[in-house]
């Protein structure tokens, strides 16, 4: 590495305080690829206990992590998800918390009470796809930015920020995206850092 490159990554914010801008409840700041810096975040989930690690040379784990939803435990990014949060029971205690905080969110079309935490539960399996490097910075933060925007539609000062789509094909999209409360990214972050604690 050039002395060069070792300046540019002292330029990157910490994974942490891009999220706190992102989860700011008046004006969240979206979240930006050159600000992401994945080594940074695996080593934090790994030194929390999170076995990122255990992603990298299972099949079965890349394919779960990959997937483009979340549904439960034992499908989609569940499988994955529940590996490297280290067993059932801290799923549970996440999911639990998931659904706590996503309890004034409405449920998702024909969905049960328990798809008021999908958007939650789809951004800590993408925070955990993107530390183990299965998605890119870029994918991650589209997909982030419009789970928050969403949230923000009315305010257009803010909105316009996030970068949500205008043209029909991008809005049914967007409709298909489960949003997250405001304000919850950096708390499930910070949630999913305190299990092993």
């Amino acid at each position: 590495m050039t002395a060069e490159n070792n300046k540019d990554i002292l330029f990157i914010k910490p994974f942490r305080e891009s999220l706190i801008g992102l989860s700011d409840l008046e004006n969240p700041t979206p979240l930006k690829p050159e600000n992401i810096n994945v080594v940074e975040l695996k080593s934090s989930l790994i030194n929390s206990g999170i076995k990122i690690d255990l992603i990298e040379n299972n099949p079965e784990l890349i394919i779960s992590i990959q997937d483009s939803q979340f549904r439960s435990a034992d499908q989609g990014k569940g499988p994955a998800v529940v590996a490297v949060l280290g067993g059932l029971e801290n799923y549970q205690k996440v999911f639990d918390w998931a659904m706590q905080e996503s309890k004034d969110q409405p449920t998702l079309g024909s969905g049960d009470e328990s798809s008021k935490c999908r958007g939650l539960m789809q951004f800590i399996g993408e925070t955990i796809a993107l530390a183990s490097s299965q998605i890119t910075p870029e994918q991650y933060c589209k997909k982030t930015n419009w789970r928050v925007g969403k949230k923000y539609q009315k305010i257009s000062e803010i909105s316009e920020k996030f970068n949500l789509p205008t043209d029909e094909k991008g809005i049914k999209k967007l409709k298909e995206t489960s949003s997250i409360p405001k304000g919850s990214a950096i708390r499930a972050y910070e949630f999913v850092l305190s299990l092993n604690k």
